[in-house]
């Protein structure tokens, strides 16, 4: 994998073609038998060498569609091979494109001369990788990006569920990324992240999926996120095969503030949970291929999984079913009509019990634009969580550590402390992780979030009136002075 990486990264080259990323991608595949995740993390580099030689507006546009759209996958409850496939596609679907224009389903269902472009361009990354043999449901994506929810895109005129759910999330993701980051985009500004979501809500059914949508305008704003930070990283993982069953479900538990995974299938969940997708299972007693009994009784035997605590679901009040039960505790069961608000208040407990018994805390990763810095920092001072607070962009990276959601130590470079975070609040774009675990070893503060952000605001403001030459303002000091009127 080193010898591949590091010949890729030669081939990716400022000045070289697109067919040195197939020529990388191909040394991947040849020098290493990697996992998904390795190949998807070494697309990520590559494609991140051809990117940054983009505009600066534009940068790292694949990743942050990859990250978006690998997300929205798992909320659906796709499987980690179809979750992969969508992300390989994700990094891929511009390749080969002219760089001029970038197209979307949005953009070319407004502009004839862009869908005529589009008509033209869509199998370009396909042909480009025709040699390295990628998954054929990777090549369905690509080949489909452009086909609108209705039927009125292209190049088949596909519609609704005709069309890979894969290229249904990557055109939304897509185009929400072109909205808010793309300044030459067929509009030619950027959007806030508002007005994008309201301009994708309104060709929701048209262009859209409405499912796919409804998941993005959580994750943009920040309401998954909150969820996750909130509850400690702790997600909840249903499986259930009545639709309307399980979207009552996911509102019961995200009301308790629980990040919900969906799985449609027993296999699937045995996917996401050896994945860390789940901290909880949540499901029917009758899915397929495998029962849940048979499904849980493999989980048992795995170390890694044999605490997991599992709820079951039957409409029927068999009293075998509690004595099948017996031997896969932490178990429990709910039978006959289902109360999705009893369940979710079943699942907290069964967390909060796991919590107290002194289970590790979950990292939690997400971007920055999904969540700005100092919401960020508000949002984890609040739930009062501690750890290691990660913040990355390209160039800069550093970390605050935080005890009990206060302020205690930051690192950026050589800064550190009050200079340190100064600098972070600097980056606007970028990922950032949240580890529960980390062992805070340095502090050379203890600061009340609010406190801090309001120094930091108070310090930006008198460097920038320095360098305008002008006096700066005092510190604020609580009290105002008063002019008083000369007695007459």
């Amino acid at each position: 994998m080193a010898r591949a990486a590091q010949e890729g990264q030669s081939l990716t080259a400022p000045g070289t073609s697109p067919t040195s990323v197939r020529q990388a991608v191909d040394l991947v595949q040849r020098y290493s038998l990697m996992s998904d995740n390795d190949f998807i993390e070494t697309l990520n580099v590559l494609v991140g060498l051809i990117e940054m030689r983009r505009r600066d507006s534009f940068r790292a546009h694949s990743a942050a569609v990859a990250k978006h759209s690998r997300t929205i996958a798992q909320r659906m409850g796709l499987a980690h091979r179809e979750v992969n496939h969508i992300t390989t596609a994700a990094y891929l679907h511009d390749l080969g494109k002219r760089h001029d224009r970038h197209l979307t389903l949005m953009s070319i269902a407004s502009n004839p001369e862009w869908k005529q472009d589009a008509r033209r361009y869509y199998k370009a990354p396909i042909k480009l990788f025709e040699t390295v043999h990628l998954p054929v449901e990777v090549n369905a994506i690509l080949a489909q990006l452009y086909e609108a929810f209705d039927g009125s895109g292209l190049p088949q005129g596909l519609k609704s569920e005709g069309i890979p759910e894969g290229a249904r999330i990557l055109a939304a993701v897509d185009c929400y990324e072109d909205l808010t980051k793309n300044v030459q985009n067929a509009w030619g500004k950027a959007f806030s992240k508002e007005e994008a979501l309201d301009k994708i809500q309104k060709q929701v059914g048209r262009l859209f999926d409405p499912a796919v949508v409804d998941l993005m305008r959580q994750i943009h704003t920040g309401e998954i996120l909150r969820n996750r930070l909130l509850s400690e990283g702790r997600q909840a993982l249903v499986c259930h095969g009545d639709e309307g069953m399980r979207t009552d479900l996911r509102d019961a538990l995200a009301k308790l503030e629980l990040t919900v995974n969906i799985s449609l299938a027993s296999d699937a969940v045995l996917d996401a949970v050896h994945h860390g997708e789940a901290d909880l299972l949540i499901t029917e007693v009758n899915t397929r291929p495998d029962d849940a009994f048979v499904l849980v009784a493999t989980l048992r035997q795995e170390p890694a999984t044999a605490g997991l605590p599992v709820i079951f679901l039957s409409e029927t009040d068999d009293p075998g079913l509690h004595d099948r039960i017996a031997g896969l505790r932490p178990a429990e069961i709910v039978t006959g009509s289902i109360d999705p608000d009893l369940v979710a208040a079943k699942a907290k407990a069964l967390l909060d019990d796991r919590t107290a018994a002194g289970a590790p805390g979950r990292a939690v990763s997400g971007l920055l634009d999904e969540m700005d810095l100092p919401e960020l920092l508000k949002t984890i001072a609040d739930a009062k969580r501690s750890g290691r607070l990660l913040i990355r962009t390209a160039g800069k990276s550093g970390d605050i550590y935080i005890e009990k959601g206060r302020i205690v130590h930051a690192a950026c470079g050589t800064a550190k402390g009050e200079p340190a975070f100064d600098s972070l609040l600097e980056i606007r774009d970028g990922d950032f992780t949240l580890d529960p675990n980390f062992l805070i070893l340095e502090q050379q503060m203890d600061k009340d979030v609010d406190v801090l952000l309001r120094e930091a605001a108070q310090r930006r403001k008198r460097a920038a009136a320095a360098a305008r030459g002008q006096r700066p303002a005092p510190p604020a000091t609580g009290t105002q002075s008063r002019r008083v009127a000369p007695a007459k």
